[in-house]
Formats: C-alpha cells, structure tokens, sequence
C-alpha cells in the first residue's frame, strides 16, 4: 500500500509597492502575534516566513498545508 502526502504550498505576493518601508517594532510584534494566534488555531499549517524588499515594498509570504481552504484565510 502506498501513502500519499499533499501539502499545499502558497506564495503571496506583495508586488504593488505598497508595503511600508519601515515597520515600527509595535507593528512587527502586531504581525508576529496575528501569525502566532493564526498559526495556534490552524496546527496543520506551516509558516516559512516572510521576504520583504523595504526598498522597494515588494514582499512575498511562504505558507504550507495540507488543505487549501486553510491557507486562504
């Protein structure tokens, strides 16, 4: 018998050029917390981090999961 593993993997990107480009400590710890309480009610999905350019407000966000309706919240 095989066992087969889907993950779902999702890249948001940010491309608009919207990002700020400084995040004040208060509004990282506001990120962090959002990814921390989301992540703790969703425990089969992975955060593998966030690349934000601040030069120019472009940023990408790397998640995983087994289900693609929980990586669209």
């Amino acid at each position: 018998m095989k066992l087969i593993l889907l993950v779902v993997r999702v890249f948001v990107f940010h491309y608009n050029n919207k990002l700020p480009t400084q995040i004040s400590p208060d509004v990282a710890k506001k990120l962090k917390d959002a990814i921390t309480d989301f992540l703790s009610k969703n425990p089969d999905v992975k955060y593998n981090g966030t690349w934000w350019n601040p030069n120019t407000g472009v940023g990408i966000c790397d998640w995983e999961g087994p289900k693609e309706k929980e990586l669209k919240k």
